[in-house]
């Protein structure tokens, strides 16, 4: 079974297999998180998931579900709406997550139209009435 370590940082990309020392030679030192489940937040290190293959620590099937994953798009566009929240512009959150421009500008329109919200006031609006 495989052990996960995950940097607590908001702008960590990344979650690790192995720990202390990680399958790609990353030593956590820092503040950091160790579960025997893949954290729902972040994708897994591509090199990871090979040297992790190759001595066995995963299956191939299991190499191929953490390839494939990619955060659930609700915890995305909630750690995107917390950013924004506190101030955070666009440019800001995108350097944070570690994603681009055009990736936010997709969740935040996405997020949007689920909403039934036509700009970015009604969206908050709305986000904060369904809050109270």
């Amino acid at each position: 079974m495989a052990t996960y370590v995950t940097s607590l940082r908001s702008d960590a990309k990344l979650a690790h297999i192995g720990y202390p020392v990680t399958a790609c030679g990353i030593i956590f030192t820092g503040t950091h998180r160790v579960s025997d489940n893949m954290p729902t937040d972040r994708r897994i290190c591509r090199e990871c998931i090979t040297r992790a293959t190759s001595y066995g620590l995963v299956t191939n099937d299991e190499a191929t579900a953490l390839l494939n994953y990619h955060p659930a798009q609700r915890e995305v566009i909630a750690r995107i709406v917390a950013l924004l929240i506190d101030g955070s512009n666009d440019r800001e959150v995108a350097r944070r997550l570690g994603v681009s421009m055009r990736t936010i500008s997709r969740h935040v329109a996405a997020a949007m139209s689920a909403a039934g919200a036509q700009t970015r006031f009604q969206w908050g609006f709305k986000l904060g009435r369904a809050r109270a």
